[in-house]
């Protein structure tokens, strides 16, 4: 018959105190919720900064832009832009130095009336070309694939 295996003591939690003590104390347990509070709040505050749009990544060095089917359009790259007229069947390369951190929202207006006929996000910064379409905007990494479109009008 074999012997009950028996489980090993557990190890002793290692504890940084907060303030001097004799070595080899262990810590009261107003020491181990004081240690609890700053671990949460260290937590909390990086997370905070991470999450922050200060912490946010940058875009990418410059955007190729391809108006594949659709009549004069304005391009805004990300919020605040100047817009970037484009022609149909038309690319542009815009340049993005001086542009927020990502997220960037993208919209696309009508050159004659100014309305809006498409929005998408470009969250990556390894996603650098925007191809406009009837349908929508795709937002893909270089080299795109186009794909199927309908000549321009």
């Amino acid at each position: 018959m074999r012997p009950a295996l028996r489980a090993a003591p557990p190890a002793p939690l290692a504890c940084v105190t907060l303030h001097r003590r004799s070595a080899g104390t262990i810590p009261t347990r107003q020491d181990s919720l004081k240690m609890v509070r700053v671990g949460l709040a260290t937590c909390a505050a990086t997370a905070i900064l991470l999450l922050a749009p200060g912490c946010s990544l940058p875009g990418p060095e410059s955007l190729t832009v391809f108006n594949a089917n659709v009549p004069a359009v304005n391009v805004y790259p990300w919020q605040g832009s100047k817009p970037y007229s484009l022609q149909c069947g038309h690319t542009i390369h815009i340049r993005t130095d001086g542009a927020p951190q990502l997220p960037w929202i993208i919209r696309v207006t009508t050159i004659d009336s100014g309305r809006q006929i498409a929005q998408a996000v470009l969250d990556s910064p390894s996603d650098d070309t925007l191809i406009i379409r009837t349908s929508g905007i795709v937002v893909a990494a270089s080299p795109p694939s186009f794909g199927p479109y309908s000549p321009c009008p």
